[in-house]
């Protein structure tokens, strides 16, 4: 039985600090995600569907804009990777926490406003067309960017 990297772990991570950063990474955003999923349904209530879109995703615009341009101005995407990156590090986490915060606000407001905006006997076929789009936009955007590189343009 193969084991290509039996024993070769420390070349995927050089040390364990920078593995525990990865894993701190994901579970801060993941919990922030959690924490918006668990409140947005209430603020959604309050505030209306239609705001609490344009909010999330005026939010999401703004600190993923924030977030490209913290790890851009390093000159890579995780500086955790440098020994002294940590405070960079910290930041980018706190900005993609939020993000993900913003994220599960989201998908209240969009129901919110299918629901107001379109019949009950259409809402499948539109939540299905909702849901499809951000998966057909990722893969657009991953072929489009990989184009550019090709053409030259990089980070």
């Amino acid at each position: 039985m193969l084991q290509p990297l039996a024993g070769k772990w420390h070349l995927l991570f050089p040390t364990l600090k920078i593995l525990i950063l990865l894993l701190a990474y994901i579970s801060y955003a993941n919990g922030a995600y959690f924490v918006g999923k668990i409140f947005s349904g209430f603020i959604v209530d309050k505030v209306g569907g239609r705001f609490a879109f344009l909010f999330s995703l005026t939010a999401i615009a703004a600190l993923t804009i924030l977030y490209g341009a913290v790890s851009g101005y390093t000159g890579i995407v995780f500086p955790a990777l440098l020994e002294d990156g940590f405070v960079l590090y910290a930041i980018l986490t706190v900005f993609w926490s939020l993000n993900k915060l913003f994220m599960a606000l989201g998908w209240p407001a969009a129901t919110s406003v299918i629901c107001a905006w379109f019949s009950k006997n259409s809402w499948g076929t539109v939540f299905g067309l909702l849901s499809t789009s951000s998966r057909f936009a990722n893969v657009v955007s991953t072929f489009a960017i990989g184009s550019l590189m090709q053409l030259g343009m990089n980070w």
